[in-house]
């Protein structure tokens, strides 16, 4: 009997006849292979549930973080498919992440901020006025206009205030200052960076020999941050303090330059050599007078955050 007949007879495909003569030409059995039950499912709905929350509390963690997560929470090692298994159950889709912003004054900033002005206000107790060291830098635009221009002999030679500018100079003055007045200060063009600034508080460090234990009071920005910074303020015996971020009411130094850059704006420099010498003669337009009042304003700041002002 071929296996023609037999299909017919036995009324199966001819293709099942044929694989099962030729398994027992090969093997000598005939019985079906019995297959293995299905994989148990590794994970639970407790450890499912917290891969959801995994993800609703930081969406951008990946496969391989999520199983790394599921061994040291839960002791059980699962692939990166089983993971993305999961979490297709949940209906999630992959989307670009959008940064969102914290509010400008959040409630760590304000805890900073107390934090800080309690601190600060133990500083009178072992330092001297002039002893606490504001250093800041601003960065500032000068917009260059001409100044002359040709007209008929009798007539003025006139110009919109809205006329186009010649040029432009973007610069920087970074300074530290004392209730008593301007110590040192450097005004530049090219980019500050942690040599420029570690530069300027050396030339820092010689003015202020005669006054004793200073403490510097500087921006949290990466670069005074730096292991660099903080090795060449250590050599010197001058502890420091970081202000809070945006934090500009705590800084003396902001309101100086405010007037600073008011004084040279009025200057009108007309190029770069103008600009200097503007920036040097207001300098010199700021006085003790005027310090003491930059520094009382910040002391009302301080006092008012430890009070609990809304503000701060």
């Amino acid at each position: 009997m071929n296996m023609k007949e037999i299909s017919e007879l036995l009324q199966v495909k001819h293709s099942t006849v044929h694989g099962i003569i030729k398994k027992y030409r090969e093997t000598g059995v005939i019985a079906a292979t019995v297959r293995a039950p299905p994989n148990t499912k590794k994970l639970n709905g407790q450890v499912i549930a917290s891969i959801k929350e995994w993800i609703d509390q930081d969406c951008s963690q990946t496969f391989k973080q999520l199983t790394i997560r599921i061994r040291e929470q839960y002791n059980i090692l699962v692939s990166t498919t089983t993971v993305a298994r999961v979490i297709k159950g949940f209906h999630y889709s992959f989307k670009k992440v959008h940064k969102v912003a914290l509010p400008a004054v959040h409630p760590g900033l304000i805890a900073d901020r107390k934090e800080y002005a309690e601190r600060f206000l133990q500083l009178p107790d072992q330092y001297a006025d002039d002893a606490i060291v504001f250093i800041d830098e601003k960065s500032f635009q000068a917009i260059f206009r001409v100044s002359y221009g040709r007209k008929s002999d009798g007539e003025r030679a006139v110009n919109s205030s809205s006329s186009h500018p010649v040029g432009s100079r973007n610069f920087s003055i970074l300074c530290a200052m004392t209730r008593n007045g301007i110590i040192h200060y450097e005004h530049r063009t090219a980019a500050k960076n942690v040599p420029s600034f570690i530069e300027f508080l050396r030339e820092l460090f010689v003015k202020i020999t005669d006054i004793g234990s200073c403490i510097l009071i500087m921006d949290d920005i990466p670069y005074h941050q730096s292991g660099e910074v903080r090795t060449v303020i250590e050599e010197e015996g001058h502890p420091f303090m970081l202000l809070p971020s945006n934090t500009p009411f705590f800084n003396p130094i902001e309101i100086m330059f405010s007037n600073w850059k008011s004084i040279v704006k009025r200057a009108e420099p007309t190029n770069e050599k103008q600009l200097m010498n503007a920036i040097a003669e207001a300098s010199n337009l700021v006085t003790r007078q005027d310090t003491e009042g930059f520094v009382h304003q910040m002391w009302t700041n301080i006092r008012r955050c430890t009070n609990g002002e809304g503000m701060f």
